[in-house]
């Protein structure tokens, strides 16, 4: 987005909210503060605590909520089980999506890496 697009999409907000903090953070609250009238928040992360939510701006945004964890899922398959399918079937694919790789003795820098996005990492991995 440009500078100065976004003076629009404060009154009109994003079709689609993925929360995957959880935990205490507010962000279920950011959530439904920036998600458009009739759009739709998707909860992954895992809230420890009970939280409040303003019930009311839920009700007149009209939101569609859905929350889902994947951990255990019952039935033939749990998404864990499939995920290590794909990665047996072809390694290479995991392989790919680590751009960093940092010997044990320099973690500290690994996760520098991993913090600073500039530097265009998507996983980092220490090698012991």
């Amino acid at each position: 987005m440009k500078e100065g697009e976004t003076a629009g999409l404060e009154k009109q907000g994003v079709d689609v909210v993925i929360e995957t903090v959880g935990g205490s953070a507010p962000t279920l609250s950011q959530a439904l503060g920036i998600v458009r009238m009739g759009g739709r928040i998707s909860v992954l992360g895992v809230f420890t605590q009970p939280l409040q939510l303003n019930g009311l701006a839920l009700m007149l945004k009209e939101v569609t909520m859905t929350g889902g964890i994947t951990y255990c899922r019952p039935g033939l398959h749990s998404d864990f089980d499939v995920a290590l399918g794909i990665l047996q079937a072809d390694p290479e694919r995991a392989r790919a999506i680590i751009t960093h790789r940092f010997p044990l003795k320099d973690a500290a820098k690994a996760f520098a890496a991993a913090a600073d996005k500039s530097s265009g990492s998507l996983k980092v991995q220490v090698i012991p």
